[in-house]
């Protein structure tokens, strides 16, 4: 199984999700909390950059 782990600028040790969309959904919350959300890295190879992430969140934010 798969795991999911979000990176943040102001946390040495990640938060764990076991499922993609749920670590976009939890990552999409920090940053609406103020956290920097640098990456999403997935066991077998999922990789989201900040950037990435960023731009995913303003996309789902807008269509709701």
């Amino acid at each position: 199984m798969a795991t999911y782990s979000i990176y943040c600028s102001d946390s040495g040790t990640p938060v764990e999700l076991d499922s993609m969309g749920a670590s976009i959904e939890a990552a999409c919350r920090m940053i609406q909390g103020g956290k920097i959300v640098l990456r999403v890295a997935g066991s077998e190879g999922f990789l989201m950059e900040r950037g990435d992430i960023e731009e995913e969140c303003s996309r789902r934010k807008h269509t709701r």
